[in-house]
């Protein structure tokens, strides 16, 4: 419709009842939504339609289209699917109530056992938070359940409201009567699907609480708490972290704004300019967008956006991460990993099975019922635990497992108390080495210069006969001269003494050598002798010999046979 001056040909009575008169279009508009309903008879779905216009300062008009359907009978589906979300359904509210009814249980104990007030009990004994966690997953999950509840009544009327509002436009009885009707359909519809985004919502947050109790039972495998254990152990340098992150990041968005707000949707409003530049720093940009005010403007923004968020902070966020990661996962390095804890499990139920084992809750629940279920009070008991004392406590338990849960528990408190080293109590303790080693080493020093005093004392100390103190102290009363030539004295005639000793035990050594030689020459001389007397004693045997040859051959054969002699035959001469 067109407007003029006097807002005349304006459709609505809206403008005619300002004061002053004035458009509903005007320069104060943000936005304009046109929503209608739409009915999908085929699947059995509402529709509810917004299409809205932005209008920014710069001028610029955007459109946005968004659309929230509800089905008209939630039962409407096969049963097989019916049947398995019927038993799904079931499970959960069971779970739910489960968890719910532990927690009032626990709280209503503490209560009764803590012996002060309700709310100091509940903050010093229950309050923590995994308690937390666990009470806002039953809140979440009952207001869920109560959101689909809202959303079903919700669907319920607008179903109502259908056959009415389609008679109302098939046959309309007047038009105020149409309008009144078309406004309590819409009405109606549009609480329908304000119901339907909220327990959508509500459904979409419950499955972040639900991880959240996962964490809290990754508790028990030390290799699974890992991730929180990081958390909790960066949780200070992160807390510090966050708040110069968070100025930093305030004012480049807010920056983003006066730069690109006239020109850019993306950058209109607060909120838009908020999830723009953090989609930006994990690489989501529209750099063809931004260009639009000035390539030089939009460069000078996003490279300082870029060199300052991602290259520097969101890296230093990684490395406090890291770092903690570092020091958790050195602490779980000796950990049992999940499988071979899972297989103590089944060792143990089987133990169990064969009486062979009491479970940890039964001794547990030994104490408990000792003490009446005040766990304060027990854990504040000062009675020394021994292996014969569990025995004799706990109904059918071995001596060696009331041993080895001692020493295993011992153990581990040991540990939870020493802690796992830090870098600065590691840095603590190098000192602390440091400082032992230095005053080793100045005990070391000092028995050393104790050493050399002695030595110099005793080197000092007057003992004659001895040659250094001869050589210094033996010639008191004497001038340095005759001093000396006395010592030069003493020393060649010891020195002569020494080397007539030392030739006296040579020509010893000599003459008993020459001793030696004589008898060995003397020996020598009777063997040959006695080869000499053998060669005579020889040369007699071979005349004798030819005698006898020749008295037995005759005087006829004497000139056959040749006549030899000693020096003939080869024998050597007696001469």
């Amino acid at each position: 419709a067109t407007i003029d001056a006097d807002l005349q040909s304006c459709r609505c009575n809206w403008c005619k009842e300002q004061t002053p008169r004035q458009p509903w279009l005007d320069e104060q508009t943000g936005r304009v939504e046109i929503s209608f309903i739409a009915f999908n008879a085929q699947y059995g779905l509402y529709t509810y339609v917004s299409v809205n216009f932005m209008f920014n300062r710069g001028g610029h008009i955007y459109k946005f289209i968004h659309c929230m359907s509800s089905f008209v009978d939630p039962l409407g589906r096969p049963i097989q699917e019916l049947i398995i979300s019927g038993i799904a359904a079931l499970f959960w509210t069971l779970a739910l109530l489960w968890v719910a009814l532990n927690e009032l249980k626990e709280v209503f104990h503490i209560i009764r056992t803590s012996g002060m007030g309700c709310l100091k009990a509940l903050w010093n004994d229950y309050l923590g938070i995994w308690n937390v966690v666990d009470w806002t997953s039953i809140f979440v999950g009952s207001l869920a359940a109560f959101y689909w509840m809202t959303m079903r009544m919700a669907v319920t009327e607008v179903n109502e409201l259908l056959p009415e509002m389609v008679s109302a436009s098939l046959n309309p009885e007047s038009q105020e009567a149409y309008q009144a009707t078309a406004v309590k359909f819409f009405k109606s519809a549009e609480q329908m699907s304000l119901a339907v985004k909220d327990c959508g919502i509500l459904f979409t947050m419950y499955p972040l609480i639900i991880m959240l109790r996962l964490f809290k039972s990754f508790q028990a495998q030390p290799r699974l708490a890992i991730v929180t254990a990081t958390l909790k152990t960066a949780a200070p340098d992160l807390a510090h972290f966050f708040l110069v992150f968070l100025c930093v990041f305030i004012c480049f968005f807010v920056n983003s704004i006066l730069f690109f707000g006239q020109d850019l949707e993306s950058f209109s409003t607060i909120g838009r300019a908020f999830n723009t530049c953090f989609l930006a720093m994990f690489g989501d940009w529209d750099w063809d967008g931004m260009k639009e005010i000035g390539y030089e403007k939009a460069a000078f923004w996003f490279l300082s956006f870029m060199l300052v968020m991602v290259l520097v902070l969101l890296n230093m966020l990684l490395a406090i991460i890291m770092d903690a990661y570092q020091v958790e996962k050195e602490k779980a390095s000796d950990a049992i990993t999940l499988f071979n804890q899972v297989i103590d499990m089944i060792r143990r139920r089987r133990q169990f099975k064969r009486g062979e084992r009491v479970r940890l809750n039964d001794i547990y629940d030994v104490f408990t019922d000792e003490f009446k279920g005040d766990e304060k009070r027990m854990m504040e008991c000062k009675t020394m635990l021994t292996a014969e004392y569990l025995v004799s406590t706990v109904p059918r338990m071995p001596y060696k497992q009331a041993h080895r849960t001692l020493v295993n528990s011992l153990i581990r408190y040991d540990n939870i108390q020493k802690g796992h080293p830090t870098e600065e109590d590691l840095k603590d303790e190098v000192k602390q080495g440091l400082a032992d080693l230095q005053r080793r080493v100045e005990t070391i020093r000092e028995d050393v210069m104790y050493i050399v005093d002695q030595l110099d004392y005793f080197d000092r100390l007057e003992a004659s006969g001895d040659p250094t103190y001869d050589f210094y102290f033996g010639a008191q009363g004497m001038s340095q001269d005759l001093a000396s030539r006395t010592w030069i004295h003493d020393m060649i005639t010891k020195l002569s003494g020494d080397l007539t000793e030392i030739f006296d035990s040579g020509l010893s050594s000599i003459n008993t050598w020459q001793d030696d030689f004589e008898c060995d020459q003397s020996n020598l001389h009777s063997i040959v002798s006695e080869m000499h007397s053998l060669v005579r004693l020889q040369g007699e045997l071979v005349s004798n010999m030819q005698e006898a040859i020749t008295a037995i051959r005759g005087p006829d054969d004497e000139g056959s046979v040749p006549m030899t002699n000693s020096s003939a035959a080869g024998l050597p001469s007696a001469s």
